[in-house]
Order: structure tokens, then C-alpha cells, then sequence
């Protein structure tokens, strides 16, 4: 009886060390992940602005206001190409110059340009 609950004592201590260790390898809630909603530009006189989405997928969705507020959105994909580039509509290639939680910079070298956008998800 007492090697049972020896065992027994010892698969849930153990179980417990198993669970508590996973928690502490799992992806930190401030990891940044560049998958989601940016917003950019000046908001519209509705209050809206301008974002694009990055899929899971690879797919990239970009979403346009008109002054009266009318939603046009084109669809495309973006590829990661490096540690530090992102890659749209196959050929645009930007540098990613900063990436948090909130806030993404890209750097556009072909027209040396730096863009500034804001997670709205």
C-alpha cells in the first residue's frame, strides 16, 4: 500500500513540475508578432484610418477609406524574407526597422521612406 501511494505521490508531484515547466516555456504575451491590423495615415472624417492585415497565411489585405468614408480593400500576399524584411505585392520589399507590441516601422528603400503604423487589434 505504501509503494502505491509512494507512486502515485510521486506521478503528481512530477505531473505538476511538468505542467508548471511548460508554463514558463510558452510565448510571452509581449512577444511581438508581426500578424494583425496596422493602421496608418490621418484618420478620415468619419474617425477611421487607413490599415492593412497581415494573415497567418500570408495573406495581406489592404484597407483604403475615401473621404466619405466608402471601404475599398485589395488583397494580395506578403512574404517574411529576411530577419528584418517584409516583402508585398511580390517585388515592394520594406525593412522592418522596429516591431512591438503596438507599433510597427517600415523602411521603404526605393523610395527611402519610413512609415510608422499602429496595431489596431
Amino acid at each position: 500500500m505504501k509503494s502505491i501511494l509512494k507512486k502515485i505521490t510521486f506521478i503528481v508531484l512530477f505531473s505538476s513540475f511538468i505542467a508548471c515547466s511548460s508554463d514558463n516555456s510558452s510565448t510571452n504575451s509581449n512577444t511581438s508578432s508581426i500578424i494583425g491590423k496596422w493602421a496608418y495615415g490621418p484618420a478620415r472624417s468619419c474617425g477611421l484610418r487607413n490599415y492593412f492585415e497581415l494573415k497567418p497565411n500570408n495573406v495581406y489585405i489592404e484597407n483604403h477609406y475615401s473621404n466619405t468614408c466608402v471601404l475599398s480593400s485589395y488583397y494580395d500576399e506578403y512574404q517574411l524574407t529576411g530577419e528584418n524584411e517584409i516583402t508585398f505585392f511580390g517585388n515592394i520589399v520594406n525593412n522592418i526597422i522596429e516591431l512591438t507590441p503596438t507599433k510597427l516601422v517600415l523602411y521603404d528603400p526605393s523610395t527611402n521612406e519610413t512609415t510608422t503604423h499602429d496595431r489596431i487589434n
